[in-house]
């Protein structure tokens, strides 16, 4: 293997789409075809569109406070104090509930001091109210 060292015989193609920037490059289909071995080219004069990245100007800001609460409206859709949007019916998931609750006790274990003393509370009081919601909910307490 080491006598071989000097082999130029391959290539180095860098299939990634985004710049150090973060920016989306301009990529042809042939770029990625003859990369990726897998794409199909189209029709000689039909192209594909080029994919949009949505930046930060499309979206609504999203902090820790709001993730949080997300996660705890669909909690309370699970313990049927809210309607699904979907159906418009209010309807108990207990096993999703206490999934939820992992999820918000993990994010509290994974972030603890890292957190303000705001962010802190509301996830602990989070954590607190859907516990005693699926309690109230269980037919059994199960340790």
């Amino acid at each position: 293997m080491g006598e071989n060292s000097d082999r130029t015989d391959f290539k180095i193609n860098d299939r990634r789409i985004f710049t150090e920037e973060g920016d989306l490059k301009e990529v042809s289909d042939q770029d990625v075809g003859e990369s990726a071995g897998q794409i199909q080219s189209e029709p000689p004069g039909e192209s594909r569109p080029t994919p949009r990245v949505p930046d930060a100007s499309d979206m609504e800001s999203i902090d820790f406070s709001s993730f949080v609460m997300s996660l705890a409206t669909t909690g309370m859709m699970h313990l049927g104090a809210i309607p699904d949007p979907v159906t418009g019916q209010a309807k108990e998931n207990l096993s999703g509930a206490r999934q939820l609750i992992q999820i918000l006790s993990v994010l509290k274990e994974k972030t603890e001091g890292n957190l303000s003393a705001e962010e802190a509370k509301l996830l602990e009081s989070l954590v607190y109210e859907m516990q005693m919601g699926v309690m109230s909910k269980s037919k059994s307490i199960k340790l």
